[in-house]
């Protein structure tokens, strides 16, 4: 898969490699401003992702609203990620489909190499917190190895 650039809480265009540099796992965002399920769980995500961001992984909104300023309201004010994919850039478009995201808010985790490592992340996050993040490591490892 090739990753695209993302946008930083300020607004900045970002290189793939520079954001996530020494990153193994990359968890994919899917949410918006004007779906209540998003807003009711970005606390949660926004609390799990504070503790997880200390094991080495990034977070990234996958942003379905309809415009930027939303966008970074949703992003910056819930605490939810560091990173995001522009609505109306046809990007997050092409992540839903690629993920084959049903629902908002899904929550999907790949690895550096775009390998889905977890479907159901939302789940994982409500039900483990950050201990999620090792369950993902040892899915990741597994796989690994079992196509080398």
């Amino acid at each position: 898969m090739r990753w695209q650039n993302v946008w930083n809480e300020q607004g900045k265009e970002v290189s793939f490699d520079t954001a996530f540099a020494n990153k193994d796992l990359l968890i994919l965002f899917f949410g918006a401003s004007w779906c209540d399920a998003s807003v009711r769980f970005a606390p949660t995500f926004a609390n799990f992702f504070r503790n997880a961001r200390l094991q080495g992984v990034e977070a990234c909104l996958v942003s379905l609203d309809l415009e930027p300023r939303s966008m970074y309201r949703f992003m910056g004010g819930a605490g939810l990620c560091s990173l995001a994919v522009e609505p109306q850039t046809g990007k997050a478009d092409k992540l839903v489909q690629r993920f084959q995201v049903r629902k908002l808010p899904a929550v999907v985790v790949v690895d550096r190499q775009g390998n889905v490592v977890c479907e159901d992340g939302k789940e994982e996050v409500e039900k483990n917190g950050p201990w999620a993040v090792e369950k993902w490591r040892k899915v990741s490892m597994d796989k690994m190895l079992s196509d080398s």
